[in-house]
């Protein structure tokens, strides 16, 4: 960021004001405070913040009768509050880098709570600058309760209440100084520009928070909704899953026990054939031997009858001779 300086001279003029609170800004343009979550990046950022908040008062000093500088501190007080307690170490700045970076997560939505803010503002001073007529009073104020609102409710949405409430104080105390540089060109007390209390009213608070509160109950119950429903799709999701896991297991079980039942069976009838075989091999090889003693007991006897017939022939013949 910049270090802007006014550069000294007669010309008051309201670009000169906006230029000294230029650096001001990342408190709702979150073009770089947004970012701001450690020490380390407040010591970059706080330089420009605290020479922004140095330009304004030597602007007030130079260019408003006492009266005016009087007014505007006032309202500009709690910019300069916050950011002093930001800058330095304390309490304040330990609460600040707690909460920042769930902050950091509702960046966005923060973002376009500021961007409709600073839009409205800006349309609401066009016109004064082109009518003559004046504007209901307390425009600025329902602005700014807009701004918080909406600001409170993204946080404590997605933060807690504790970080919401962190940010409706800390919002609170930066949303009038940021108003009063729309309004500081027309006099004090002009009915174009009226008078913007520092703080909410009591009964404004209490308002806020209840429109807050209910908003956000109704977020809730949308969000309970959704969730009960994406819980609801999520079950169904599941059932069908479980469902097919189910159907695929019984698949796969129903295969296993075929491919079970086919290598058991292909088991089985390899045994069986090995069995047969071996059956066959036993009952040939037994056969052959019962055939081979048999010729063997036949070549015996047949030996032996022959053996006999020769010795009994022979006796015979030698009966006669003698």
């Amino acid at each position: 960021m910049a270090v802007w300086l006014l550069v000294l001279s007669d010309d008051c003029g309201q670009e000169h004001l906006t230029k000294c609170a230029q650096p001001l800004r990342v408190f709702t343009d979150n073009s770089e405070f947004g970012l701001v979550s450690t020490v380390e990046e407040l010591v970059q950022i706080c330089p420009d913040l605290n020479q922004g908040l140095h330009c304004i008062d030597r602007y007030t000093r130079r260019c408003m009768t006492e009266q005016q500088r009087f007014h505007f501190n006032h309202l500009y007080n709690g910019t300069n509050i916050v950011i002093h307690e930001i800058c330095r170490e304390g309490p304040y700045q330990t609460e600040f880098l707690r909460h920042a970076p769930c902050m950091q997560e509702v960046r966005t939505d923060y973002e376009e709570c500021a961007k409709s803010y600073q839009q409205k503002i800006q349309k609401m001073t066009e016109l004064r600058n082109t009518s003559d007529s004046a504007t209901s009073n307390g425009g600025e104020a329902k602005l700014r309760t807009e701004y918080l609102r909406c600001s409170q409710t993204a946080v404590l949405m997605k933060c807690g209440e504790e970080s919401a409430k962190f940010t409706e104080n800390f919002l609170d105390r930066v949303a009038s100084s940021l108003l009063q540089i729309h309004c500081d060109k027309y006099p004090q007390g002009s009915e174009k520009c009226a008078e913007i209390p520092n703080r909410a009213t009591r009964d404004e608070r209490e308002r806020v928070k209840k429109e807050t509160r209910d908003e956000i109950d109704r977020e809730m119950r949308n969000k309970g909704h959704e969730r009960q429903k994406e819980r609801d799709n999520i079950d169904t999701r599941e059932k069908k899953e479980k469902e097919r896991r189910e159907r695929k297991g019984k698949k796969e079980t129903q295969e296993k026990e075929r491919d079970d039942r086919g290598r058991k069976n292909r088991k089985v009838k390899k045994e069986t054939q090995e069995k047969d075989r071996n059956d066959r091999g036993r009952k040939n090889r037994k056969g052959k031997k019962e055939t081979q003693e048999k010729e063997r007991d036949d070549r015996g006897r047949k030996n032996r009858k022959g053996k006999k017939e020769t010795q009994e022939k022979e006796r015979d013949d030698r009966g006669r001779k003698t």
